[in-house]
Order: structure tokens, then sequence, then C-alpha cells
């Protein structure tokens, strides 16, 4: 039933609401504006504003008593302190709590005081929020982690409302300990990783997949695949595994899979693609003895792991193919030194200046860009991978490889 407020016996624009849990002898009822949203305080004159920064400063308590807040506002200042309070309730900044009694002869008295938009009421007066702040200053902490898988949520913790900021940085600081960690793994692994006791809400899943790639983070709703086609056999313990060239297309392994296979027939070149549309072309017009993978765009060390065994197996040179961007770069460098790893020699193919200015649609650096291009500029590189450095900074621009292969 909705509550039965009606309209002040005396007071224009206020509204009332009898409470029937008040003491023998005694009223109770609440009292507050009848206004949708509350009336800004600017026109207030200076003392009072003074009196009700005080207030908010001194104050903790949600529901603070009146006679707290008149011993607050002194002997001197008592009736500011009851034209402060008729004011805010007419503003529809507060809502009262009245008492009668027959000691008072029946008249009204304020009992305590319900903030009804606190952090606004601070800002009226210029205050700021402290719990907001508190996380202000927790969010931008949290922005120094460099790791640009966590750009977008980095934003998105600092735009979140206060109430919802310690529950969602909790989940932000435990998915960085996870990156750092090199960890991968289910989200039931990773939801009992972030909190011990209790699990991830569907809303906080939904809201972590929106902000951040979690399969780039090593988080899969199921065990992770690698994608792989070709024209050469899987085998396991003297049995098909897989045999690739009778594929239209590729399939998915779970990294389990590929350990248990102890040999690759047929294999003649092994190639790892980043673009899954030209990994998908890649497998469809592969010839005999290819064994192409594909890269994902940040390789979790189970994946640079399931690559090594494979090159173990395979014994022969690698072809790498990623973006023609900073993170292509960085990643064909990633790869490549797993491959180094394994023992096998690799190069790149389709990442030097000729394809990036050939290609027909490049498209400008952005800010991230630029700040994951500086350090490769200084590093040292394969010549060919330098000199596409080199000529991204000077263009200023990238390419996809779906733009190219």
């Amino acid at each position: 039933m909705e509550p039965d407020w009606r309209a002040h016996e005396s007071r224009p624009g206020l509204l009332t609401l009898g409470l029937a849990d008040a003491p023998a002898g005694m009223g109770r009822r609440r009292v507050r504006a009848d206004l949708d949203e509350p009336q800004a305080l600017a026109d207030w004159p200076r003392d009072r504003r003074q009196l009700l920064r005080d207030w908010l400063k001194q104050t903790r308590a949600e529901h603070p008593k009146w006679i707290a807040l008149l011993d607050q506002a002194g002997p001197e200042q008592q009736t500011l302190a009851v034209e402060a309070l008729l004011g805010l309730l007419l503003r529809g900044w507060i809502e009262i709590e009245e008492v009668s009694s027959r000691a008072s002869a029946g008249v009204w008295q304020p009992r305590s005081v319900s903030w009804l938009d606190l952090p606004a009421l601070r800002a009226q007066v210029g205050l700021l929020d402290p719990v907001a702040e508190k996380a202000k200053r927790e969010n931008l902490r949290w922005m120094s982690v460099s790791d640009e898988r966590l750009l977008n949520i980095q934003l998105a913790l600092a735009g979140s409302p206060a109430r919802a900021v310690p529950a969602r940085r909790q989940l932000c600081d435990a998915l960085a300990r996870w990156l750092t960690q090199g960890r991968e793994g289910s989200r039931e692994l990773f939801a009992r990783f972030a909190r011990s006791v209790g699990s991830i809400h569907p809303a906080e899943w939904q809201w972590l997949a929106e902000h951040v790639d979690l399969v780039a983070c090593g988080i899969s709703a199921h065990a992770p695949l690698l994608l792989l086609g070709g024209r050469c056999t899987l085998i396991a313990r003297g049995y098909v595994l897989v045999d690739l060239a009778a594929l239209p297309q590729y399939l998915g392994l779970t990294p389990q899979s590929i350990a248990a296979c102890d040999q690759l027939a047929g294999v003649q070149q092994l190639c790892v693609i980043e673009n899954l549309s030209t990994f998908a072309r890649a497998c469809e017009r592969a010839e005999p003895g290819a064994l192409i993978l594909y890269q994902p765009g940040y390789a979790t060390p189970g994946w640079l792991e399931s690559l090594r065994h494979l090159v173990r197996l395979a014994g022969c040179h690698v072809s790498i193919s990623c973006d023609c961007d900073p993170w292509g770069i960085a990643l064909a460098l990633q790869t490549g030194a797993a491959v180094s790893q394994a023992g096998a020699q690799w190069q790149t193919s389709g990442m030097d200046t000729a394809t990036l200015i050939s290609c027909p649609q490049r498209a400008d650096l952005t800010d991230a860009d630029r700040r994951r291009l500086e350090p490769l500029l200084t590093s040292s590189l394969p010549p060919e991978l330098a000199a596409l450095a080199q000529e991204m900074d000077r263009l200023g621009q990238k390419a996809e490889q779906e733009q190219y292969l």
C-alpha cells in the first residue's frame, strides 16, 4: 500500500505522513516538501550557507538529531538554525521526523533530520563529497596500471557511481593481479581468485565483459581453444588426433589436447596469423604441408606454451603475420620469442614498409598506439620491423591485415 502522505495543516508545499509506532501519549510523523527534485540554494544568505557547511562538515550521521544540530549552531545561532532547517525542508533537501506530546501541548517539534541527497547538497555549498573523493583517489591510483588491455575498464571505473566503485575496484584489482601473475582459466576460477568468499554477480560479469576483453585476459567461459588449420595431421600416442586436411576451414583444440599431441605428420611450414578473417581464408587455401595457427590479440601463457610445443614437433621455419600497427609489432616479437625458445627460426610476413604504404585504407595512430610505438622506436628490432615502426611514426598511420592480405 502506498504511504498516505497528506497536505500539511499550516505550511503550503509540505506533506506529512503519520507514523503508527509512536509511544503511548505521543505522536510521530514525517514531513517533506511536495517536490520531485530539490531546489538550488544559490540565493541563500552567506550566514545560512556557512551554518549548513558547518553542519555537513561536522555531521557524519545520515539521520542527525535536531538537538545535535542546534548544539553545533551554538546559542547565538538558534534562530538561524531554525531558518536553515525550514529552508532545507521547503526546498526538498531533507525530511524531518516530528513528535508531539501532552507536554508540548500537541505542538509538533523536530526530532531528527534525514538528508535526501547528501552529495548534491554538499555540492550546493561548495563541499566535496568525501566518499566520492576517496573513490576518485582510488580510481586515479588504479589508472596508473599500464596494461593496455585494461585501458577501457580504467575509464569505466573512473566514471562509475560512488556506491558501485568499491566492488568494481575489487574486481579490477583482482584482474590486474591476474594479468601480472600470468594466470588463465575459466570464469569460475577467476571468481575464486578475485573473491575468496562470495561469487561474481551476473551484472558484474556483464560490466566486466562490456569494458575488457576477458578472453584476451585469459578468462573464458569454458576451456580456452587454440584455433588451427592447414594440410597436415596431428597424432597422439600413435592415433590420429585430427587430420586438418579433412577440414574445410579450421577447428579449436584445448591446451590439454595440444599437449597430448606427440607427432605432426607432413608439416613443412608453420604460419601464425593474427587477423581471424585472414586466418580463415588462409586455412581454406592452405597448401599441403601447412600448419596455420590463429594468433589472438593478446597471447596468454597457455597459448604460448601450446605454440612452443607445436614448433618443437614441427621442426620447421615459422612465419608470423600480425597487423601493421604498434601492437602487431609487439605481438610478433612476443610470438617470435616463444618460437626461438622452442629452437626454431622465424620471420615476419606482410609486416614491412611496402605493405603499409600500399594499403589503401590506413588509419591514424591513436594516443594508445603512440604510447605503444614509442618504446619500439628505441628498441633493438629485426630490421624489417624496425623499418616498419619508423614508417608508422613518419606517416602517423597503421593498417590491419584484413586490408592487405
